[in-house]
């Protein structure tokens, strides 16, 4: 996963919408898995948000009571990269890029431009690879948390999160970008978007885990 503060919910626009699906459709059957995620409405709102890899990440929140029916969580993430799109406000191609975490789609990445108007029928995916995401974020937590620990996590919720000068992982989702996150000493919190806090919580790990 990203290493970002997932920023304030916005809605979709409808292009954004369009684009996957006219891109989904033309991806090989493997892919097509995906498409019922947007026709039945799985991703309910989106955000932005800063990571140091991916700053023009742009990311989905999804309908919880959906999300059993789609995910599946011994599914590598990976990226659908290599698509081009094009810009109709700058009058060239793009680069296009859809995140999938879990069997889910999680984001995109339009990079090229930092302001573009997209033709959603122009989609070129005579060039797109698949790259699985491998969690080094995950990884880490492995020097300070132990193996029955790390068992209860779910490597595809894990990533970094830099807030105020000082380093936390995000360990699962609450409500509307609120999260869970643990920091090298083992202490654990709930970080919330609106209004802004870091709030120390006094519950160990596999109560957390057992709750969501």
């Amino acid at each position: 996963m990203f290493g970002l503060f997932r920023g304030k919910k916005r809605k979709i626009e409808s292009w954004e919408m369009a684009l996957l699906r006219n891109t989904i459709k033309q991806l090989p059957a493997d892919y097509q898995y995906l498409e019922p995620q947007i026709i039945e409405e799985l991703l309910r709102a989106s955000y932005i948000g800063y990571d140091k890899l991916v700053p023009e990440f742009v990311g989905f929140f999804k309908n919880s009571d959906m999300i059993d029916k789609f995910e599946n969580r011994k599914e590598k993430g990976y990226k659908i990269k290599g698509v081009k799109i094009y810009d109709k406000k700058n009058n060239k191609q793009l680069d296009y890029t859809i995140y999938v975490f879990e069997g889910v789609i999680g984001g995109y990445s339009i990079k090229g431009s930092k302001k573009f108007d997209i033709d959603v029928n122009q989609v070129d995916i005579s060039s797109f690879s698949k790259t699985f995401i491998d969690n080094q974020d995950f990884n880490k937590l492995s020097k300070f948390l132990s193996a029955e620990e790390l068992e209860m996590l779910d490597p595809g919720d894990v990533y970094e999160v830099l807030l105020k000068g000082k380093l936390y992982y995000h360990l699962c989702d609450l409500e509307d970008g609120d999260f869970m996150g643990i920091d090298t000493d083992k202490v654990l919190y709930k970080i919330t978007h609106d209004p802004f806090e870091i709030i120390p919580v006094n519950i160990d790990l596999a109560q957390v885990l057992s709750n969501n």
